[in-house]
């Protein structure tokens, strides 16, 4: 039961305990024995005294004839072994035992009793037998002087009630011991190791924190109160962490969202600076070498057809040379705004370079791009003819589809455009031509 109890406390303290209760019972039974020896002992030697003046007043009573009174004494009790008297004059005489032998034995254990009315323990005479002596001191009338009787009593030798006595007083502490680890086993289940084991279970979050500290302090130990508040404090200081750390994490990828979405526009206005011509506002060639060979495979994947138109301006270094670059660069800009407002928002127009185009018309074949073209054409005409001198500038067109070159690759597309352009200029300018 006192294992039960103290299943609480962990398996190392409670072997402890047990060591401790083992000791606990020897140290004891030990010291109930000693107890018991000496309750004994005094007890004999309170007896013995009161029987030896017992036997000193009879011996008194009887002073006509003390030998007489000394043998019927003998004969009435059994532990009397010997008495001697004592004159003024140090002079001892020995009344009983009348054998010599028991006499000088006798005469050689009075040298060990001291004067006084207590009991003196006396080691083995010569018959082996342990004695009490005791000194007993009477004044004779008759005499004027002071006599004193020794008389020697048997010790009983009642081991078997020292034993008694020690296994009882074991026993008892036995018990004192069995309740007192009882008593200390369940004080520290209930007030040590059940708000230990309070204090041992896991805190939700969720749940309210000061009825979680109610739960594992409690008045019967301190001590759980004040870690309980330690740990309130603690939790508290975690929360309020945690809370900054999520404020400070929520307005980190915050901030840095609008970061990314700044540095994404940013990027994309970079990248469209680098890809756009600043004087036609078109794409230029190096968006063309990055984006063509990518749109050719995406439009081949999903079916569709592409347009590769291949533009270029008639006479227009003669325009330079007459003109001046600021002409040029005029009619530079009029194509570049006439193309973007003639094209789809799917279409891509390039300026290839110096006064050559690049249109890239998404789901057309050649045959349909054609008639577009040639609608730009006349338009582009009809402005040159109010800008230009003596001799008139057109544009001329080579046209081309994905379907129709369905093995070509983007740089073999630009040279059959290419091609058809060439052709069409060496039909007199001002035409388109189709691959």
């Amino acid at each position: 039961m006192v294992t039960a109890k103290l299943q609480p406390i962990g398996p190392a303290l409670q072997r402890r305990v047990r060591r401790a209760m083992r000791k606990g019972i020897l140290f004891a039974a030990i010291l109930g024995a000693i107890v018991c020896a000496r309750v004994l002992d005094r007890r004999d030697r309170r007896a013995a005294t009161e029987q030896a003046r017992m036997c000193a007043l009879a011996i008194q009573a009887g002073a006509e004839n003390p030998s007489a009174t000394i043998r019927r004494m003998r004969n009435q009790f059994d532990g009397l072994l010997g008495v001697a008297m004592i004159d003024s004059a140090n002079r001892h005489r020995v009344m009983v035992p009348e054998d010599t032998t028991a006499r000088k034995a006798f005469a050689d254990s009075l040298s060990a009793v001291r004067d006084g009315p207590v009991a003196t323990a006396i080691g083995d005479r010569g018959d082996r037998q342990a004695a009490w002596g005791v000194v007993v001191t009477f004044d004779r009338r008759d005499a004027g002087s002071t006599d004193k009787i020794v008389i020697l009593l048997k010790r009983s030798s009642d081991w078997h009630g020292w034993v008694t006595a020690s296994i009882i007083f074991a026993l008892l502490a036995l018990v004192v011991v069995w309740l007192a680890a009882r008593s200390v086993g369940r004080w520290f289940a209930q007030r040590v190791g059940e708000p230990l084991r309070r204090l041992a279970s896991p805190w939700d979050p969720a749940a309210d924190l000061d009825q979680w500290v109610a739960q594992i302090a409690g008045r019967e130990w301190r001590e759980t109160t004040m870690i309980a508040d330690n740990l309130r404090g603690i939790a508290l200081d975690a929360l309020e962490s945690r809370s900054c750390v999520e404020r400070a994490v929520s307005e980190s990828v915050r901030e840095f969202g609008e970061r990314e979405k700044g540095f994404n526009r940013a990027l994309r206005r970079a990248q469209d600076a680098a890809t756009i011509d600043p004087l036609t506002g078109l794409r230029n060639r190096r968006f063309l070498d990055a984006e063509f060979a990518g749109l050719i495979q995406a439009k081949r994947a999903r079916g569709e057809n592409l347009a590769i138109v291949m533009v270029d301006i008639d006479n227009f270094k003669h325009l330079n040379d007459t003109k001046g670059h600021a002409a040029g660069d005029e009619l530079l800009r009029f194509i570049g705004q006439l193309l973007r407002s003639a094209t789809r928002r799917e279409d891509v127009a390039v300026r290839y370079g110096g006064d050559e185009f690049v249109l890239l018309m998404s789901g057309l074949s050649a045959a349909q791009a054609a008639p577009l073209v040639e609608r730009i054409g006349k338009l582009f005409g009809q402005y040159a003819a109010t800008r230009c001198g003596d001799k008139p500038v057109t544009l001329s067109a080579g046209v081309t589809s994905i379907k129709e070159q369905p093995d070509a690759d983007a740089e073999a597309l630009l040279r059959r455009a290419d091609g058809a352009l060439y052709a069409a200029k060496r039909n007199g300018k001002n035409a388109i031509a189709t691959a």
